[in-house]
């Protein structure tokens, strides 16, 4: 197996990975993917530069779309931190103000 066909490979499994949304598994294989890309010969043929270029934007496409929703959850859980905070806050003043009472 040449090393254009390795990296179409590794690249594939990432794909399937991120589509399972498992990011560590990506992650793991991004280092083979790195390792493959610098070993690559300087010529290739266009159908394997077209299919490594789908793959990697596929990818990109994946991963935004997961950092997206990631940074969505993110807002929604720091809405719910700020309403459990002032929740806080107005249970510990009415326990003091009917506590004088």
């Amino acid at each position: 197996m040449s090393s254009a066909e390795t990296l179409i490979a590794v690249s594939t499994l990432m794909l399937e990975a991120a589509s399972r949304e498992d990011w560590s598994s990506v992650a793991a294989m991004d280092g083979e993917r790195r390792s493959l890309i610098s070993a690559l010969p300087s010529t290739l043929d266009a159908k394997t530069v077209h299919r490594l270029q789908s793959l990697d934007s596929q990818l990109l496409s994946m991963a935004c779309a997961e950092r997206t929703r990631l940074g969505e959850r993110v807002r929604v859980g720091q809405k719910l931190d700020r309403a459990a905070r002032q929740y806080a806050v107005a249970a510990r003043s009415g326990i003091s103000t009917s506590g004088a009472s």
